[in-house]
């Protein structure tokens, strides 16, 4: 009786710890879940407090641009102060299309955009109505349009679904100031592609959407592009929440059948909120993956417990489990041995190989038993000399272990590139019991670099060739054109006639012109080619800026523009760099201030910072340059219009010959710049003092 009763009490025990660790799995797996959709929740809360604050922030800065227009002044003095705080506040406010006045029929007097200016616009439609004495934000749905003039009410149920969220459109936002007796409207258009980009980037659409609507519960936006504007209810169950909560989080199926993680925020100022909604299938779906993560250790381990106890009751003996548990432990190892795709070698103190795993027969050539109480010398490839080996040696003893790239030999004879790691295994009381050497076959990864840095090489002489072939035709070309123009010069003082003589002229200007391009194109061929060599001279700062604005004040003059220099009290009178160079840069930026300003005045600016900068800055009233080209110009053949039909010429190699040549002196060349406003260049470079 005594055997039966000690397996019935063996079988209760393996069952009652099975049920045990299920009980456990379910409970952990559930409070898991439950925990995965409460992080859901926090998560969307802080994200719709995040977005609710930017929010708020867009809108007080509308207030306060609003604000600062003093109210009781006349209509002129009015725009002129909003024509310059508007422009200015526009320029910080990427968030906004255009900023414009209105009076109180609507009719716009003053905006950002000139083409706003007599536009009328419909007053109704805001959240709250307006009142003849409101002094709060109003909000309007989205309309169609990229701006106020021509705008009309956006209408997605006569749009295609989600082709009206591809229209431009935007979102007018008022704030009337001034008095009873002389009201404004302040009129901000929302630009709704930067909230919505701003939203993606925080919260992809595949996790969720995000929502922006009024408190009358109207959707103005969503991050979400097939979900329409205008409608009511698009935020579920917030619209009822929010008459008792500015605030909350709820878990809720969307008019369009999702099923949701919600959090809302209104803004604590103003008639506008945020709703965030997490897909709960994602937030699930996260959990799913722990829970199978978590499954692939309780099985095993319910799968190690039973066999312990069956183990334990087959054998009787208490103490062969913790033996049956390490040698599941080594077959573990051993499994992980076998199955490794890198070669693993065991070896003795004295370095006779014991063991190695299938993957070091595959990447040697060695069957195990040809290895097997030979040293891994035997893979020597004879590439590494001695001070290799004893480097690695060293460090084995040293450290412990060793790691770095070797190249061994198969069977056959190939060679292989490996990334070997040596460990000393040591027992408890440090003596040594063997070494466990593991190589991973890089051979292709090596081959895979050769061939990169050898097409990198051959991409680098292939651009050295054809700059040097650019700089030898250019070079060659000039001497016919000098030709050319000397001859010319020898005609032009002979006796001919009138007709003659402007033909003779028109030759020789276009020689010259012609003659000065190839001067460009040399220059920059011997920056890319690092021929270039730099003089170092003494020059006087203030003497070579007022040449230069002696040489270019005629064609200024000519085109009715001021050109102005402004030296600083403490410019050095002596200085050492190369003023022909630098004479070079900034003809090329007065040039160009020149060509490119059709009204107002040049300014030619120099300073010297301390210890050793030099610093001219040359700016105008010209066309400008638009944010994206600022960077583009100062590449080769670029320039700000590069069509063929553009209004000004030039090879485009001005700029970036100059600012290579900057570069070259031990400085820099930058531009700051505003479209229909003008232009700042500003040269800094290394000169020292005499």
């Amino acid at each position: 009786m005594h055997n039966p009763y000690r397996r019935s009490v063996l079988l209760i025990t393996l069952a009652v710890l099975i049920a045990g660790w299920l009980g456990a799995y379910a409970f952990t797996l559930w409070r898991l879940r439950d925990a995965a959709l409460s992080g859901g929740l926090e998560a969307a809360t802080t994200q719709a407090r995040n977005f609710e604050q930017h929010l708020t922030q867009t809108l007080e800065m509308i207030e306060l641009i609003a604000l600062g227009l003093a109210p009781g002044q006349s209509t002129e003095s009015v725009g002129e102060r909003f024509g310059a705080q508007m422009n200015d506040a526009l320029r910080k406010a990427p968030y906004l299309r255009s900023l414009s006045l209105a009076d109180a029929e609507g009719r716009i007097l003053y905006s950002t955009t000139p083409g706003n200016v007599g536009s009328r616009l419909a007053l109704r439609g805001f959240f709250p109505d307006l009142a003849a004495d409101s002094t709060m934000i109003h909000i309007g749905q989205r309309w169609q349009g990229r701006d106020l003039a021509g705008a009309g009410a956006f209408t997605p149920l006569a749009a295609t679904k989600g082709a009206a969220s591809r229209q431009p459109a935007f979102i007018p936002v008022l704030r009337r100031i001034g008095d009873n007796g002389q009201p404004y409207w302040v009129v901000a258009a929302i630009n709704p592609e930067y909230f919505v980009l701003h939203f993606t980037q925080l919260l992809p659409e595949t996790e969720g959407r995000v929502q922006l609507l009024r408190h009358d519960g109207t959707l103005l936006l969503s991050s979400r592009l097939d979900e329409l504007p205008g409608h009511s209810q698009a935020a579920g169950r917030v619209e009822d929440l929010l008459a008792q909560h500015e605030s909350g989080a709820l878990a809720q199926t969307l008019p369009d059948g999702a099923a949701v993680l919600t959090a809302y925020r209104a803004s604590s100022r103003f008639p506008a909120l945020i709703a965030v909604h997490l897909q709960r299938e994602t937030i699930l779906e996260n959990w799913r993956s722990e829970a199978r993560r978590i499954s692939l250790v309780v099985f095993p381990v319910l799968f190690a417990l039973t066999v312990s106890i069956v183990l334990v009751w087959r054998r009787q003996q208490r103490l062969d489990q913790r033996e049956r548990e390490l040698a599941g432990q080594r077959k573990l190892a051993a499994s992980v041995f076998e199955a490794t795709t890198n070669a693993v070698f065991l070896t003795t103190p004295g370095g006779d190989v014991i063991t190695v795993n299938p993957a070091f027969e595959r990447i040697t050539g060695y069957r195990a038993d040809e290895v097997v109480g030979r040293n891994p010398r035997l893979l020597a490839s004879g590439v590494h000399d001695r001070a290799f080996y004893a480097d690695l040696w060293h460090g084995i003893q040293e450290n412990g272990h060793w790691h770095g790239e070797i190249v061994n030999r198969r069977k056959d004879g190939s060679l292989f590139h490996g990334q070997l790691s040596i460990t000393a295994v040591t027992d408890d009381a440090g003596r040594l019991l063997h070494y466990v050497g593991v190589t991973a076959d890089i051979t292709e990864r090596k081959q895979y670099e050769a061939e990169i840095l050898a097409a990198k090489e051959k991409a680098e002489a292939a651009s050295l060739a054809k700059t040097t072939f650019l700089a030898t035709m250019s070079h060659e070309l000039r001497t016919p054109m000098n030709g050319v123009i000397g001859m010319t010069d020898v005609l032009l003082r002979s006796a001919i006639d009138d007709k003659q003589r402007r033909q003779l002229e028109i030759i020789r200007a276009s020689a010259g012109a012609l003659m000065s391009i190839l001067d460009q194109i040399l220059d920059y061929s011997k920056i890319e080619t690092q021929t270039l060599q730099l003089a170092d001279a003494p020059f006087d700062p203030a003497a070579l800026v007022g040449e230069l604005a002696t040489l270019f004040t005629p064609p200024a003059t000519a085109k009715g523009l001021r050109l102005r220099s402004c030296l600083a009290p403490d410019l050095p009178a002596c200085l050492h760099a190369d003023p022909v160079r630098l004479r070079q840069i900034l003809t090329n930026l007065l040039s160009n201030a020149v060509k490119f300003t059709r009204d107002g005045e040049i300014v030619v600016d120099a300073s010297f910072a301390a210890p050793d900068r030099l610093c001219i800055a040359v700016s105008d009233t010209g066309i400008g340059i638009a944010p994206e080209m600022q960077q583009q110009i100062f590449a080769a053949f670029t320039q700000v219009d590069g069509s063929t039909t553009r209004e000004f010429g030039g090879t485009g190699l001005g700029l970036a010959s100059s600012r290579r040549l900057a570069e070259a002196m031990g400085g820099s060349l930058e531009v700051a710049s505003t479209p229909g406003q003008g232009s700042r260049f500003t040269l800094c470079v290394a000169a020292r003092r005499d």
